[in-house]
């Protein structure tokens, strides 16, 4: 019941997401119905119109990411399998979800409103060694079991913005909630339940007639409750409070229910051509504490720190007869230290007391990408070609016992991208493939103490991290005119993955307006 409340709250009220006018002609063509439905489609499915997105999360820079006023209301069916995969995470999911978004223009008073909503309903399947979820906001702190498997996941987001220009000035505001809860219906049972919320103030200043300034603040608090619980009385797998690389603190085994909680806080500024010709950039910085407590103990069991940084140009020119180039690059660094707290027995208590906190875990990660687009828009059809490179390197480290690992990654892969107008819709197909390479891929770990499904769980991780692989990749989406202000579309995508056996497929359905 609570699930069809949500669905029947995103259909009396559709929300919003960014879409607004840059210049004259955007707003010309606006006016006419039939050329507002290109020009939504468009900006949907062009590879080249969503190609600086990153550029426009903050509020105060919404207006200028889009021409078009629209609304999407869509639901749609996936369905993943994998044979490598990290353990953690599970083999693939299986699920629906209904949501929409739009963006909306207050005509003559300066005013965007935008927003997005859905409910997502979603099997993951064959999950191990991790009964929590979340996994990249808590990851090593997870509390663990050798047996796990498929987890029941229902997520419900909502998330909306607004902003104001005044003169030269743009001001806004947005936040986020996902609320986020998992569960299984045999031994081991968990439990989960958390919630995200995410807050952002920012604004933009027009500093001549090319460029615009935007700044903002963003802040957001995560918690998350867990428990598990076991109805056979004849075998209950051992719980393993995890700390990294499957190391475990024995003296907590007994304890099941955990709670995390993180708190995050950044900034970003960004700057962007006001014609949208010209350099982009970016410099965006986050950090976040968080702590994990275990019920029936007073101090938090583990914490860490992690910091965020990233930096990215871009570069766009227009040529003659409808081409242009974009170029985008980006370095991030992400670095996240661990502590454990260590315990003893107190006898006159019977009950664990602090000792010390000892700083045991190490993750520090490097990402660098360059990304060109070459397009060529005529009258009666569309064409792009997208290169996308990427280079990654991850270096890990746990203290006691002794385990690391690290490697380096690169990756490349090319994309094709066709639009059509046809008498009665309109229809793009997309085409990719790329490859995936490791280099300088080594491990070091100490198993004198870690039990043999702790072992393998390693070796199949690590296996999965660093195994060449390629891809294919494509996508048909097909829309149809109903009636003037409105069409229909379907999309269908579909992706393989060599080498560990990755098959994703997905069909979505949909209005826009």
């Amino acid at each position: 019941m609570q699930s069809l409340k949500f669905i029947g709250t995103l259909l009396v009220a559709l929300g919003a997401n960014s879409l607004h006018a840059q210049d004259l002609t955007a707003d010309t063509l606006a006016q006419d119905t039939e050329q507002q439905l290109t020009l939504q489609w468009l900006e949907q499915q062009h590879i080249g119109k969503r190609f600086y997105d990153g550029y426009f999360q903050q509020a105060g820079l919404k207006r200028y990411e889009r021409a078009a006023n629209y609304t999407d209301l869509s639901m749609g069916y996936h369905n993943s399998t994998q044979d490598l995969y990290l353990q953690q995470t599970g083999a693939g999911s299986q699920g629906y979800q209904i949501g929409t978004k739009s963006y909306q223009r207050v005509s003559n008073s300066g005013f965007q409103l935008w927003g997005e909503a859905f409910y997502e309903n979603t099997k993951i399947k064959d999950q191990r060694f991790n009964e929590q979820i979340d996994y990249d906001k808590i990851y090593p702190y997870v509390l663990s079991d050798s047996v796990g498997g498929d987890l029941n996941q229902e997520r419900y987001y909502i998330q909306g913005g607004m902003a104001k220009q005044v003169e030269d000035w743009d001001y806004g505001l947005s936040a986020s909630y996902l609320a986020n809860q998992a569960y299984r219906k045999v031994d081991p049972r968990p439990i989960n339940t958390s919630s995200d919320l995410k807050i952002q103030l920012a604004s933009s200043y027009q500093l001549n007639t090319k460029y615009r300034l935007g700044i903002a603040l963003d802040g957001e608090k995560y918690i998350q409750q867990s428990s598990v619980n076991f109805v056979s009385q004849l075998f209950q797998s051992p719980l393993y409070h995890d700390a990294g690389f499957g190391a475990n603190n024995l003296l907590l085994m007994s304890y099941s229910s955990t709670q995390h909680m993180s708190y995050s806080y950044g900034g970003s500024m960004t700057l962007i051509p006001a014609n949208q010709q010209g350099l982009y950039a970016s410099l965006k910085y986050l950090k976040t504490d968080l702590d994990k407590s275990v019920s029936g103990i007073y101090a938090p069991v583990s914490s860490f720190q992690q910091q965020q940084v990233k930096v990215a140009v871009g570069y766009n020119k227009s040529f003659s007869e409808g081409a242009s180039l974009k170029l985008d690059a980006t370095a991030a660094a992400q670095k996240k230290t661990g502590e454990e707290s260590i315990f003893y027995i107190d006898p006159s208590r019977n009950s664990l007391q602090l000792l010390s906190n000892n700083e045991t875990f190490s993750d520090r990660q490097e990402h660098y990408t360059f990304n060109a687009l070459w397009s060529q828009d005529r009258v009666n059809y569309s064409w792009n070609i997208l290169l996308k490179t990427a280079y990654d390197k991850q270096d890990t480290y746990y203290l006691l016992p002794e385990r690391q690992q690290q490697y380096d990654r690169f990756q490349s892969a090319i994309y094709g991208q066709l639009l059509k107008p046809l008498s009665k819709g309109l229809i793009s197909a997309r085409v990719g493939y790329g490859l995936m390479k490791h280099s300088n891929a080594q491990a070091s770990w100490d198993m004198s103490s870690a039990p043999e499904q702790v072992q393998a769980m390693l070796l199949s991780n690590y296996k999965y991290l660093t195994t060449d692989r390629q891809f294919y990749s494509g996508e048909v989406r097909y829309d149809v005119k109903l009636s003037k202000g409105l069409q229909v579309f379907v999309i269908a995508q579909g992706s393989q993955t060599t080498r560990i056996k990755q098959q994703e497929y997905s069909l979505r359905f949909g209005f826009l307006f």
